[in-house]
């Protein structure tokens, strides 16, 4: 047969590699606050701000996740040595999602190294009181599957809302974190980041990170 698509020219992407720097980032949880939560659009006031945004944004920046492995993140997920933090084994949702129902029963989840910073994180979070437990790390009461969708919306609008406020010219989004992790990650390990970032090759990594 012939191809149909043979002759068609493909639209160049443009790749953005926005990541957020510290200063930028430590500036942006001290205005996350109620004072700063209103944001108009048209007629109608909007409010950004959250109890558990600020906790959401760092463990988003030092888990590398996306909106919803942040939401999803659990106590029981955790894992030790000698009684300490050692890694997360996240659900590998996007492949998971690739796959289809009935097919992604034995998808290996991702593996999130627990770093200095991010073990600090843990246990102001609340680590001995709740580790081993099936209980959601962000706010965990009276979670539902629309109360967990209205997080993911939070923490995107949230970051977007409190980050115009620093008027650092630029525009940058949620997935920033994201970016910036990969992008430390892809620096330190020198060519293997692809085991933790659960991408096939570091092709992507080098393109987008």
């Amino acid at each position: 047969m012939k191809n149909p698509f043979e002759k068609v020219r493909m639209i160049p992407v443009m790749v953005k590699r926005d990541t957020i720097t510290k200063e930028e980032f430590k500036n942006l949880l001290k205005i996350i606050k109620p004072e700063n939560e209103i944001e108009i659009q048209g007629n109608y006031k909007r409010n950004r701000y959250k109890l558990y945004l600020k906790d959401a944004l760092e463990l988003a920046l030092h888990t590398g996740g996306r909106r919803e492995e942040v939401v999803g993140l659990k106590w029981n997920m955790i894992r030790e040595k000698k009684g300490e933090p050692v890694y997360i084994e996240v659900p590998n949702l996007k492949v998971k999602r690739k796959k289809g129902e009935y097919f992604n029963q034995n998808v290996p989840p991702k593996i999130v190294p627990v770093t200095k910073s991010l073990k600090n994180i843990l246990y102001r979070l609340g680590y001995d009181m709740n580790k081993g437990k099936d209980r959601y790390l962000l706010n965990p009461d009276k979670r539902t599957a629309s109360s967990t969708k209205s997080m993911n919306d939070a923490l995107s609008l949230g970051f977007s809302h409190f980050y115009k406020q620093l008027n650092t010219g630029r525009e940058l989004q949620f997935k920033c974190l994201r970016k910036t992790y990969l992008t430390y990650l892809s620096s330190t390990l020198k060519g293997d980041a692809k085991r933790l970032s659960s991408h096939a090759t570091d092709t992507v990594l080098k393109k987008h990170y």
